[in-house]
């Protein structure tokens, strides 16, 4: 099952869309810099995807290609490309920031609640962002939805300008967020219980992380050194 939609018609503020469900938590500031610390296109957790654009404000071309496989190689036609895991508790909608009136693409969870993977291919964010305010669109996304069990994300490549200004291949890559992890866990505790869980330990999100699973972690080689740099960067 493939099922394509498109408009050129796409709302975006402050340089940014979302797709959303009904349990989806958000700190605009805190998605931002997730993105533009990260993979500099997309950031997701349960019930929200955050994409970023270079158009500050005016109509974007977006396409959602929902699939039940995944699909083939990403196209060097894109000036970005990257992929994400996203958990939905039921349907998911797109949106334009601060909720308003967006073009109706249908539930995008097309495969029901559960664990989808998101490839997210951008071109035209450098004209956008020169000309900050579009009446017609001269950015276009590409985003492929299916059922996946939920990994790390995954970068391409990154091409553009708007990327390539704060983009690390250096990084970390960063950790799907389960819809269970504790919203009031700081960055590093929450990317090191999505990090056990992908591992295959058993933990309990009712409970602090034992000191095993960060002894497993140190041994592992997995790095939250960026995460705690950060993080001192912001007190």
């Amino acid at each position: 099952m493939t099922e394509i939609w498109t408009t050129d018609a796409m709302p975006v503020h402050y340089a940014q869309y979302c797709i959303v469900g009904p349990h989806s938590i958000s700190n605009d500031a805190d998605e931002f810099r997730r993105i533009r610390e990260g993979n500099t296109v997309a950031a997701a957790q349960p019930d929200l995807l955050t994409v970023r654009c270079g158009t500050h404000t005016g109509p974007i071309r977006v396409t959602i290609d929902r699939t039940n496989v995944p699909p083939d190689a990403p196209s060097p036609h894109w000036e970005t490309s990257v992929e994400v895991s996203m958990h939905a508790s039921k349907d998911l909608g797109l949106q334009a920031w601060g909720g308003e009136e967006s073009p109706n693409a249908g539930n995008i969870a097309h495969a029901g609640p559960g664990w989808y993977r998101v490839l997210i291919q951008t071109r035209g964010r450098d004209q956008g962002k020169a000309l900050n305010t579009a009446n017609e669109w001269v950015e276009e996304h590409y985003l492929t939805i299916w059922p996946a069990a939920p990994e790390a994300e995954v970068v391409h490549w990154i091409n553009d300008r708007v990327g390539l200004g704060s983009y690390s291949p250096e990084r970390e890559p960063q950790l799907p967020i389960f819809p269970d992890s504790n919203p009031n866990e700081d960055a590093e505790d929450s990317a090191l219980r999505s990090w056990a869980k992908i591992s295959g330990f058993i933990i309990d999100d009712s409970e602090a992380i034992p000191s095993y699973i960060r002894e497993a972690a140190k041994l592992s080689g997995y790095n939250l050194s960026k995460t705690e740099d950060l993080q001192r960067d912001e007190e």
